[in-house]
Formats: C-alpha cells, sequence, structure tokens
C-alpha cells in the first residue's frame, strides 16, 4: 500500500460513456510558418475544458523493482478542485488527492489517516515552481509554462512542417513541449537541472469526446538520481463540460499524519 501511496506523490508532482469518441486525423504538416504569439493564441483557443470527468483509469505503475496496475478515477473543475481516487480491489477506494489552489489532501482510507500540505512545500522539494493551474494544465493536456516573470517566457525553439518544439531553458530550469499540427501538445518534458530531477509526459491516442479534443493514452516518467518511476495511464471513460459536484472529505474522521514521512515511504 505505501508503494501506492508513493506513485500518488509521484502522479501529484509531475500529478460515464462518452456521447461521442473518434479517433482524430492528424494533420501531417503545419500550413505555415508560425510566430510565438500565434502558437500560444492556437493553444489557448483550446482551453475549453471547464470540467472533466473521468470515470475509469487504468494504471500501469513501475517503481524501483516493483510493477502493479491500479484502477483511478479523477473529477476536474477549472480552477477550483482536482480530485483522485484510486481503487486497486474491486472498486473500493482506498487513497484521495483533494487538490485545491490552495491545499493538497492525502487521505489513507486503509490507516485512518490524512497529510495536507501545498504547492510551495512541494517546489521546496523540487525546484519545479508547479502550482494549481500548471497541474491543472498537465492534467488536461492543456498548454502552461513554467518561466519565471523575470524569465524570457516560452516561445519556439524549433519548428519544421511536422513538429514545434515550444518552451524555454535557463539555468536552473528547462521546459519542452512538442506540438503537432493540431495543436495538441503530444510530449511534455521539465528539467529541474539544480537537483537532477527530469519529469516526462507523453500523450497518445487523441480523440474527439464531447467536443474536446483529449488524448486517451498518457505515460508519466520521473527521473531522480537514483530512480525511475512511470505510470502508463489508459482512459476508458470520460466526459467534458457537465456539472460535478464535489464533497470535501471531513478531517475529523481520519487522523493527521507527517507529509515529511509521507515522503520518505
Amino acid at each position: 500500500m505505501k508503494k501506492i501511496l508513493s506513485i500518488f506523490l509521484m502522479i501529484l508532482l509531475l500529478l460515464s460513456s462518452c456521447k461521442t469518441k473518434k479517433q482524430v486525423q492528424q494533420p501531417s504538416y503545419f500550413p505555415q510558418k508560425l510566430t510565438t504569439e500565434k502558437v500560444i493564441e492556437q493553444l489557448n483557443a483550446l482551453d475549453n475544458i471547464q470540467t472533466a470527468e473521468i470515470k475509469k483509469m487504468n494504471i500501469y505503475l513501475k517503481m524501483k523493482d516493483r510493477e502493479f496496475n491500479v484502477t483511478s478515477s479523477m473529477t476536474i473543475k477549472k480552477d477550483s478542485a482536482i480530485n483522485i481516487s484510486i481503487q486497486p480491489f474491486f472498486g473500493m477506494e482506498l487513497f484521495k488527492l483533494e487538490i485545491t489552489p490552495n491545499n493538497i489532501f492525502i487521505f489513507d482510507k486503509v490507516n485512518q489517516t490524512y497529510y495536507t500540505t501545498d504547492f510551495q512545500y512541494l517546489n521546496l522539494r523540487t525546484g519545479l515552481g508547479i502550482d494549481f493551474y500548471h497541474l491543472q494544465a498537465l492534467l488536461t493536456n492543456r498548454y502552461f509554462c513554467l518561466a519565471r516573470q523575470k524569465d524570457i517566457a516560452c516561445s519556439i525553439l524549433a519548428q519544421n512542417n511536422h513538429k514545434i518544439s515550444f518552451g524555454f531553458d535557463n539555468e536552473t530550469l528547462m521546459q519542452t513541449m512538442s506540438i503537432n499540427p493540431d495543436f495538441n501538445i503530444t510530449e511534455i518534458l521539465l528539467v529541474d537541472k539544480i537537483n537532477n530531477l527530469s519529469f516526462n509526459a507523453l500523450h497518445e491516442n487523441f480523440s474527439l469526446i464531447n467536443g474536446i479534443i483529449f488524448p486517451r493514452q498518457i505515460t508519466y516518467m520521473l527521473k531522480g538520481q537514483k530512480h525511475l518511476s512511470s505510470a502508463k495511464i489508459t482512459i476508458d471513460r470520460v466526459k467534458f463540460n457537465q456539472q460535478v459536484e464535489f464533497i470535501p472529505t471531513d478531517t475529523r474522521r481520519y487522523k493527521k499524519g507527517s507529509f515529511d514521512q509521507l515522503f520518505k515511504k
């Protein structure tokens, strides 16, 4: 169980049936050479997810010398909340994440323990500078840029007829995104140069679902100085822009645990 909970953290650091579903035919080339401003305009035009409810995700996890499968679900309300539930056995919820712009809660229902922290704590440990809005964009395959205000913002790094490489690179942090001619983000690479930590996200099998283009297969990889962990996610059932309900878990039913100790598990 501790291994499953540790994978929860890996994804964090990084983290009903569909009425309309069809495979998206990708354009083979960009029609013209684009400017940075035009690329950002096109990416922002696709930021059209107000809510997402993924009823079933199958996750194949690899961590150190362990491999196992779990089932999960996720609900997102834009700029408000992200809930992720892990159900390893027979649909029984064992772990739950409740994330808001200000707080992160992890509930271990097996041991009746909860852990709470914020993004500032996570960034002190990773150096990536991720906040709620970056995580929200990462989980919904939308555009974000980690460049600090004093840095040069994200821009075109390279481009050809089939792919645009977009992002920034400085002495402490690098972010690159691969963008296809349909302006889907097919790959994201984040590198914390100070802590020698890298996070990679691959997005594949894009489909049109309720008017939203979304990948049905996602792979996350987290590489540190000593270990490589990965999570391969296959999305089975998802719907977008429909009413969702969030009921915060009552922490009074749980004892409080140490987030520092959680990282060491």
